[in-house]
């Protein structure tokens, strides 16, 4: 569950967790101390103004940076789409960051507070000036903030979007702009090789850029050179929907009309598949390549694509968009599943197991990370049986 879905539904409940917070505080509260104090804190912080303006700060902020968010936590992330919206996430955050936007933020804030039924009022937590004695010698005069509002937007608007925007240029852009346009731009380039932006490629909707590899080829220029590589992708893009064809036998071997047949319609399926989807639906769309369905489900992954490439033996052919996939291949793009390891670790670890064994721990850490591995359950079934002659008696068919 996201933060943004839980601050959603908190803001589309705030009149049923008020109510909620003031019966366990005057019904629980008089038999267990503890639950009627933690209400009533709850209840005391929920109706105070600086809560409503924090949460509506944060529901701001997580409305730019949700879609970003769940293309890089998707099993099948497109790249070129992701680094786009990252660029566009930081100028989004920059421009709350004005006296316009924290106006809007506060007639949002102020309609929100007259929808509510169940809360009279906010309180607006003034705070009592508190008094500094003046050294010896010192002439400036340091005046606390005694508006509430202006001090919210000084230590907690500003301060907020601040951090926002340099997390998000340290963890994705750094902090050397040189570097920064040579991770961003490698990115993009790699992007290029997916089957997305290959199928775009081969059936004419966009052109391959002109500075198309250009930082990829800069990098590693002593393995990759831009002109041939351009080249070989133009190349490998027009005969893909073959090599995806020789992987299986078709069903009339000699009947050549029927085989341009499902040429065409596979050319068709193809094209409305890369103009109509979008970057956060690709990886739920169902297969409609002749391959294997675990090779083609993923569009924008680079992987299926470097299986086809390999397995039909294209390496002498194009040498130098060989390189291109293997350092694609290569390079930490994304801890998506790294990351998806660890939170299954805690659904599949948790108390009611903490006597399971570590290789059963890895057993169902495999089943449940791999899950879209296909599965010979024939030959698990004869595995199983063999472990016992009470087994092969009731598993044989």
């Amino acid at each position: 569950m996201s933060h943004k879905y839980a601050l959603d539904v908190v803001l589309e409940t705030f009149d049923a967790l008020i109510i909620t917070l003031e019966e366990i505080r005057g019904q629980e509260g008089q038999h267990d101390r503890r639950a009627g104090s933690d209400a009533g804190g709850l209840l005391n912080y929920f109706s105070t103004k600086r809560f409503l303006l924090t949460a509506f700060l944060f529901k701001s902020i997580f409305d730019i940076i949700e879609p970003t968010s769940l293309i890089l936590q998707s099993p099948d992330m497109d790249i070129l789409a992701a680094v786009l919206l990252i660029e566009k996430n930081i100028q989004q955050i920059n421009k709350l960051r004005s006296d316009e936007s924290f106006e809007e933020f506060l007639i949002e804030t102020n309609n929100f507070e007259k929808s509510l039924t169940n809360v009279e009022s906010f309180n607006d937590d003034i705070k009592r000036i508190r008094k500094k004695k003046k050294m010896q010698g010192e002439n400036a005069t340091d005046d606390p903030i005694t508006d509430p509002l202006r001090f919210f937007k000084t230590a907690t608007f500003y301060t907020a979007i601040d951090c926002t925007v340099t997390q998000l240029k340290e963890r994705f852009l750094g902090n050397n702009k040189s570097k920064n346009d040579q991770t961003m731009g490698l990115l993009k380039d790699i992007s290029l090789l997916s089957r997305k932006r290959i199928k775009e490629v081969q059936n004419k909707h966009t052109s391959l850029p002109e500075d198309a590899f250009t930082v990829l080829c800069d990098i590693y220029k002593s393995f990759v050179d831009k002109d041939s590589i351009c080249k070989e992708y133009i190349q490998f893009c027009s005969i893909i929907d073959q090599l995806e064809l020789t992987n299986n036998l078709p069903s009339n071997l000699h009947n050549q009309e029927n085989n341009n047949a499902n040429l065409i319609d596979e050319n068709t399926s193809s094209e409305s598949e890369c103009v109509e989807s979008e970057p956060e639906e690709q990886y739920t769309r169902e297969p409609t390549s002749p391959t294997d369905s675990k090779i083609t489900k993923n569009h924008a992954s680079l992987l299926p694509i470097f299986k086809i490439f390999c397995t039909n033996g294209m390496k002498p052919i194009f040498p130098n968009l060989y390189m291109g996939f293997k350092i694609a291949l290569t390079l930490p793009v994304g801890s998506v599943q790294t990351e998806r390891s660890f939170s299954k670790l805690k659904i599949i670890k948790n108390r009611l197991r903490s006597t399971m064994a570590n290789d059963r721990l890895e057993s169902l850490m495999i089943i449940s990370c791999e899950h879209d591995i296909d599965v010979d359950y024939d030959y698990v079934i004869n595995k199983f049986k063999q472990s016992s002659p009470l087994l092969m008696t009731s598993l044989t068919l």
